[in-house]
């Protein structure tokens, strides 16, 4: 019996010495896990609550955010997981694998704007995808499709409006110079053969392409939003923190949002003048994703000169197609040459009124938009709304719409020009939109997305009493 009670007694503390690894393995893990669960379940419930999106603010409301912020929430929760029960604290009993944390350690993290917003993109797609948006994603499809097969160079317009002004003052000033050549010789019938009434047509025009475009559109006294922001504060416009490159395996089981469904979601969550979100700071948030600059005046103004140029261009493909209108155009052009004593310059001037005209319809088209009405991209007669008679006795308005009307909403204009601009560009200015929102809710008042993180990896160790190190590494990120 004394020979055997050595090798009992040898197998019992190795079996005991083996349990307590085992149960301080066991414990470690799960002290990790825990922790790294309590961290996730942190992230930023009003960007949750406003954008459907997961992140970690690491800033925890201190406007200063740090991976060092989220490190220590870890440490945090790890140390707590590890600390022995209140119970046996108090009847002064250790724990059974007498386990003290060494901390944990962060070895990456990827923040929302990391790798090309990647993460961004990969949460607008999870989110995106559990909603029935398939409907919506092809419609504006077929839009697209029908947009992008045009044959539409809105820069080219642009320039060629500029050399429309400039040739119809310069068939004006040939037509007063005819006309004095004409009462030198002795014909003073210029009044009666219709010249002034001519000339008055051409100067009316003149007129209506030099008035500001939101006066054309809105009328005088308009309400348009004031707000002003000041940029210099926000992620396009400041040095921004990002994370380590951590690569992580896509756990939301989606692809990042494509070019379209980015803008679904952008139309969504943001929104536009006629369509004003509660709580916003800028109200034109669709507008100044568009062209960012610092106060709604100036983004509405910019989003209508754009919308201008892509209706003044379908405008102007419909007249130059359409045999009607062209003999129209032809007779006024004739008619309007011999009036103003200058028939040699008919095709000049027949090109002046088929821009004044696509002008006219365009300006009438961005009033119906305003208004709520629907146009449609591509005119036919039955919606064509002005006349040529209009255009040479300065009537603007064109024909009463009795209904919104059939095409595309002022939205769904806005989601083509935002297809128009590149992927980076829409994320970062829709992060500008973000923070802009999330600033003017409560705790959030420097609230940065850069230093939002939706993934990280670690590495947590502890020490049992005698001496042996327990290592957890994991990588985490939303599912």
């Amino acid at each position: 019996m004394a020979l055997v009670l050595p090798l009992i007694l040898s197998l019992y503390f190795a079996l005991l010495q083996g349990a307590r690894m085992n149960a301080s393995r066991l414990e470690v893990t799960c002290a990790a896990d825990a922790s790294t669960d309590a961290v996730m379940a942190e992230f930023s419930a009003a960007l949750f609550s406003r954008y459907d999106l997961f992140f970690i603010d690491t800033s925890y409301g201190s406007g200063s955010p740090s991976d060092a912020a989220l490190e220590e929430r870890l440490n945090y929760y790890f140390g707590k997981n590890l600390a022995p029960a209140p119970v046996l604290s108090v009847f002064g009993a250790g724990s059974f694998t007498g386990l003290s944390g060494a901390g944990v350690f962060l070895t990456g993290t990827r923040h929302a704007q990391d790798a090309g917003f990647l993460p961004l993109r990969e949460q607008i797609g999870a989110y995106m995808t559990a909603d029935p948006a398939g409907a919506a994603l092809s419609e504006v499809t077929r839009i697209l499709d029908l947009w992008q097969g045009l044959p539409v160079d809105t820069q080219a317009l642009s320039s060629g409006m500029e050399g429309t002004k400039k040739q119809m003052e310069d068939l004006m000033k040939k037509s007063r110079d005819r006309k004095e050549d004409t009462r030198e010789e002795g014909d003073a019938e210029g009044e009666e053969t219709g010249e002034g009434e001519a000339e008055n047509t051409l100067e009316g025009l003149a007129e209506l392409l030099r008035q500001p475009l939101l006066t054309q559109v809105l009328g005088e006294g308009a309400e348009v939003s004031e707000v002003q922001a000041d940029l210099s504060g926000f992620f396009s416009h400041r040095s921004i923190s990002g994370g380590t490159g951590l690569y992580t395996e896509n756990s939301h089981g989606t692809l990042p949002a494509s070019s379209l469904m980015l803008d679904l979601y952008i139309a969504e969550k943001c929104g536009c003048r006629g369509n004003v979100r509660e709580g916003s700071l800028l109200q034109y948030q669709l507008e100044y994703i568009l062209h960012g600059r610092d106060s709604d005046r100036a983004n509405l103004e910019k989003t209508l000169e754009e919308l201008l140029l892509v209706r003044l261009a379908l405008n102007s493909l419909y007249l130059l197609q359409d045999p009607g209108k062209q003999a129209e155009l032809e007779s006024a052009a004739a008619s309007l040459s011999l009036t103003l004593l200058i028939p040699e310059f008919e095709p000049a001037l027949k090109a002046v009124l088929l821009g004044a005209w696509s002008y006219l319809e365009s300006i009438r088209d961005l009033k119906a938009l305003m208004k709520g009405e629907r146009v449609p991209l591509i005119k036919t007669g039955e919606t064509w709304k002005t006349g040529i008679e209009g255009l040479l006795h300065g009537e603007t308005e064109g024909a009463p719409e009795e209904s919104p009307g059939t095409g595309m909403t002022y939205g769904e204009y806005l989601q083509i020009l935002l297809f128009m601009e590149g992927t980076s560009l829409r994320c970062s200015r829709l992060m500008d939109v973000m923070e802009m929102d999330l600033r003017r809710t409560p705790g959030n008042s420097l609230f940065c997305m850069d230093g939002c993180v939706d993934a990280f990896s670690m590495e947590a160790a502890a020490f049992d009493a005698l001496g042996f190190a327990y290592t957890v590494i994991r990588n985490e990120t939303y599912n």
